[in-house]
């Protein structure tokens, strides 16, 4: 079922309708435990005085619910040095995608390990440099990432993300 207007996250259409999705970066109050299907009842008790719109997406989709989990690193994350390895992208720093930054920063720490290396005296030189910036820059945008979700699924949520994207993009 797709109705323009409604709040609640669709996910891709599947042969007879709209399938919701339950997410779970969200905060502990909103989080849903099951399988793959999640019952109708739960979903509507757990969304109680919420918009009608969303009761009326749950109360009328045929096709459950899909648990979409969102796994992040705690933050900061930061490790000690090992020789000869290091980390990029999403093992760097996997973070919720409420702020956009996961696959800006994957590129942006290949790019500079790259650097690093054909700048750098000695490989493990090249990698102390490359960590040296990746770590800090990574933490920041983990803090930001956390901060979205969690503005994202406040009860004020549209102001917090309002106030949100505005400090940090």
């Amino acid at each position: 079922m797709h109705a323009p207007g409604r709040d609640a996250e669709r996910s891709r259409p599947e042969p007879g309708g709209w399938r919701p999705s339950c997410v779970h970066g969200a905060p502990k109050r909103l989080r849903v435990s099951a399988g793959r299907g999640v019952g109708r009842e739960t979903l509507l008790k757990k969304f109680a005085g919420w918009s009608p719109d969303l009761l009326d997406f749950i109360s009328h989709t045929d096709t459950g619910c899909t648990n979409r989990p969102l796994d992040a690193l705690p933050v900061p994350y930061t490790w000690a040095h090992t020789p000869g390895v290091t980390l990029l992208g999403d093992a760097a720093h996997l973070m919720s995608p409420f702020s956009g930054m996961g696959a800006n920063l994957a590129m942006l720490d290949g790019a500079d390990l790259a650097h690093a290396l054909i700048e750098g005296p000695a490989i493990e030189d090249a990698i102390h440099a490359y960590e040296a910036v990746l770590q800090p820059r990574s933490v920041a945008a983990a803090e930001g990432a956390a901060e979205g979700i969690n503005s994202a699924f406040a009860r004020d949520s549209a102001t917090q993300a309002l106030s949100h994207m505005t400090q940090h993009h």
